[in-house]
């Protein structure tokens, strides 16, 4: 397509005019083209008629420097440009006042006509240019490939996203049921809970208060026995003094006891005490000590 493009390009500048500047589409607009007898500038057509012989007279006539394409009389302004063939390469327009200034600007030298200081590189330059465009074009086509096939998925994508939007909205209701039964369960929950706690506290302060009555209840039955515990003391007292009163009589009678019957046994008045200080302590409280013990 390029290569077409260049060698259309090519043909082009091969069937440029025999006005030195003018562009192939601007050809119709001059007379000796359109078979006029006059020349009128391309800004004013109702303007002042010219002659044919004052199209590139080096004379500067139209303000839009229609009169002097191919020269640089009219240098300075920008509506005419000079046009550059460029054969084998691709045709361009330089401003009026680089024609004929000493510089090639044109790749043909067209623009140099005065002089053969410019030699011709369009081949050279058409190949580079040509390279350039068809590497340009590569890379557009390359582009286009990759946009469409973006534009495929995406398309598929759109469509798999609009499956499941349809989806979810069948099955919206469904899900919102379930949230409801979520949401009654949570609060009978919550509410099974509350009650539950209610009833730990309850449980708890009956049993502070059933564990309050029962040490109060200990400490009543336990204080009878305190004055049985004191008595028993004082009676150990008693009996241990008496232990020790009667100890140096039975001493004395202790050989007399010898000749006597062994089968008849012989209980001291310690022993006696103390088995009535048991009996005592063993008493019910507020029951009277039994005969023969201690008052």
């Amino acid at each position: 397509r390029s290569l077409a493009l260049a060698l259309y390009f090519a043909g082009v500048a091969a069937e440029a005019s025999s006005i030195r500047g003018v562009g192939p589409q601007d050809l119709s607009r001059y007379p000796d083209v359109a078979g006029a007898s006059v020349f009128r500038c391309l800004s004013s057509p109702e303007g002042a008629a010219l002659p044919l012989d004052a199209i590139n007279d080096d004379f500067c006539d139209c303000a839009d420097g229609s009169d002097e394409p191919g020269t640089g009389a009219c240098a300075g302004q920008s509506t005419t440009m000079f046009y550059c063939p460029n054969p084998g390469s691709f045709p361009s327009y330089v401003y009026a006042s680089r024609v004929n200034d000493g510089v090639c600007d044109c790749c043909d030298g067209s623009d140099e006509w005065r002089s053969t200081v410019c030699r011709d590189t369009c081949a050279a330059e058409g190949r580079v240019l040509l390279q350039d465009r068809q590497k340009r074009q590569a890379d557009l086509e390359s582009g286009v490939q990759q946009r469409a096939s973006l534009v495929a998925a995406a398309k598929k994508l759109h469509e798999a996203s609009n499956k499941e939007l349809l989806s979810l909205r069948e099955r919206l209701p469904s899900l919102e049921a379930l949230e409801r039964q979520a949401r009654a369960a949570l609060e009978a929950a919550k509410e099974q809970t509350r009650e539950e706690e209610q009833r730990r506290e309850e449980l708890q302060r009956a049993a502070a208060q059933a564990a309050g009555n029962g040490s109060a209840a200990s400490a009543s039955a336990e204080s009878p026995a305190a004055p049985a515990a004191g008595l028993a003391a004082e009676v150990a007292a008693e009996g241990a003094a008496v232990v020790a009163a009667a100890e140096p009589a039975a001493a004395e009678a202790a050989p007399a006891a010898d000749g006597a019957s062994e089968e008849k046994p012989v209980i001291s008045e310690y022993t006696k005490w103390m088995d009535g200080a048991e009996k005592v302590v063993d008493a019910p409280a507020g029951a009277a000590p039994a005969g023969g013990g201690p008052p």
